[in-house]
């Protein structure tokens, strides 16, 4: 038996140049209508960081805005180089919130996957450059 979403999951967006912070919600509970076919969601876009700091959450509802309300749970915090010159780069933290100087031409593709165990799979992929790296989340950070 597949373990049915019970609350919203998503990630934290930066929008406005930086200065908003807007919730993108990814699973939301009412995606659970066909328990047989795996929930797989896709986004797409063009970063004007260097770096992307995605940081994880739950929460038990959504206002009339799609912001989280309720009970929030932080999960975890990923970091992905979306400028390939920082690829090899350990210490990604450190360009954590750099913007790049013009428009970085690279095309993201995070790609979420919702699994019989209740695991969340994200692959983070640079299709421009031609790398990506895959995390998965399943427990909330405490």
């Amino acid at each position: 038996m597949r373990e049915a979403p019970t609350r919203h999951f998503g990630v934290w967006r930066e929008s406005e140049g930086g200065l908003e912070k807007v919730f993108d919600p990814i699973i939301e509970k009412s995606h659970w209508d066909t328990p047989s076919k795996p929930i797989r969601i896709e986004r797409s876009y063009r970063p004007a960081h260097v770096v992307g700091r995605l940081r994880f959450i739950e929460c038990t509802r959504l206002d009339s805005r799609r912001q989280p309300t309720g009970e929030v749970t932080p999960w975890q915090s990923v970091l992905f180089p979306y400028d390939p010159a920082l690829l090899d780069e350990h210490d990604l933290e450190r360009h954590s919130g750099e913007r790049s100087d013009g428009e970085l031409n690279e095309e993201i593709v995070e790609t979420y996957e919702y699994t019989d165990s209740g695991l969340i799979r994200v692959a983070i992929e640079n299709r421009t450059s031609g790398y990506r790296r895959e995390f998965v989340l399943g427990q909330p950070n405490h």
